[in-house]
């Protein structure tokens, strides 16, 4: 959480959740950092300089992380639904959230900035690096606990588990009237 005093007062105006996986964690987690939420509430003075400061603080934790060992960073890049909260409970009225484009070209400038400054080496979508890495299986996918995909992937498991057992009963249900036919 990142504050500044506004009239003699601690306000508190950034928050950013991270999971962090050591080099003991068993791959393909190992030596990554995952930043989940990022949180921001528009208190921050002057607003001039919010932008700017809103970058430092991502990139000095990447930078952070990066010196104590950790190789890989990555950030969840979605804007809440309509009517819901990250890290903090409200927001102000008249702080819009982002559309996705508009986060996404957010996390951008930000990464590029990280780059130019020498805090961060490089960086690529999802997409980009599954295919860059070879991936070959979905377990190959860093696994990131509450995060998007690997929920999606659990509830395809359990769905493809679902029907498996359906198919199996279905087929004992053949087998047993073909039987049926057959002794009559």
């Amino acid at each position: 959480f990142a504050f500044e005093e506004i009239d003699g007062q601690d306000v508190c105006f950034f928050g950013m959740h991270v999971q962090e996986y050591g080099s003991e964690c068993p791959s393909p987690n190992t030596r990554r950092v995952y930043l989940s939420y990022l949180d921001s509430v528009h208190f921050f003075q002057p607003p001039r300089l919010r932008t700017g400061v809103y970058h430092q603080l991502p990139i000095g934790y990447f930078d952070y992380a990066k010196n104590h060992g950790y190789a890989f960073g990555h950030i969840w890049a979605c804007p809440p639904s309509e009517g819901d909260d990250y890290i903090f409970h409200s927001h102000p009225v008249a702080q819009k959230i982002p559309k996705p484009k508009r986060l996404q070209d957010w996390y951008k400038s930000m990464l590029d900035s990280g780059k130019v400054e020498g805090g961060l080496y490089d960086y690529r979508d999802m997409y980009t690096a599954a295919n860059d890495d070879n991936l070959r299986s979905v377990a190959e996918l860093p696994y990131f606990e509450g995060d998007f995909w690997p929920n999606v992937i659990e509830d395809s498991i359990r769905e493809l588990q679902v029907e498996e057992e359906e198919e199996r009963k279905a087929a004992i249900a053949d087998e047993q009237e073909a039987s049926d036919v057959s002794e009559s």
